[in-house]
């Protein structure tokens, strides 16, 4: 069976497919002599498609679960012919995507998917890892108090004003136990490159 090296990309708040195409198209055309990573593996990208424009309101515990039932179709549809096999996994995150990409790792995770696709990268950019915090200039307070009402799900979740957890954790500081899935699921990947923006 050839083996595939499967790229996933996942856009931020408000976006949709569109806006990772053109990290896409760089991927690919860096790749396009064969079309293979840097082990020689082939590289199939695949730019999350379920959560666009309001959907991304959702949260990112149902974001997340969408693009973790995407991906398994897209495995499944890989593998149809028995002729290809999923064997490496990488992740890249932007914005709002960052935070659906580890909640869907911890997904990921709890459904032993790492047990058999070896995770190789996992990259984000311009992500708020620790959510929007409060500083006492006019704009973020307003921020604070408007944003987690204006957002839907995903709004408490991002000033980690959601009670998500049984105990009454925020989801933020859920998917940062280092005992949880999510934690687990990302130290498994062989490279974690986060990039923030100033």
């Amino acid at each position: 069976m050839e083996p595939i090296h499967l790229l996933v990309l996942v856009h931020g708040l408000w976006g949709e497919p569109i806006h990772m195409a053109e990290v896409a198209r760089v991927i690919k055309e860096k790749f396009s002599v064969e079309n293979v990573d840097e082990t020689g593996v082939k590289l199939q990208v695949l730019v999350a498609e379920t959560n666009s424009l309001d959907s991304t309101y959702d949260g990112f515990d149902f974001g997340g679960e969408r693009i973790a039932d995407e991906i398994q179709k897209t495995i499944d549809e890989t593998q149809a012919d028995g002729k290809k096999q999923v064997t490496r996994f990488s992740l890249v995150g932007y914005s709002l995507g960052g935070l659906l990409s580890r909640y869907l790792v911890g997904i990921l995770e709890s459904r032993h998917f790492f047990d058999t696709i070896k995770p190789i990268n996992f990259s984000t950019f311009a992500s708020p890892h620790i959510g929007v915090i409060k500083t006492n200039f006019f704009f973020s307070k307003i921020a604070f108090m408007l944003g987690p009402k204006m957002l839907s799900r995903t709004g408490p979740q991002l000033w980690g004003q959601d009670s998500w957890s049984s105990s009454g954790q925020p989801l933020l500081e859920v998917m940062a136990d280092p005992k949880g899935i999510f934690y687990q699921g990302l130290a498994k990947f062989e490279r974690l490159s986060l990039y923030g923006s100033a």
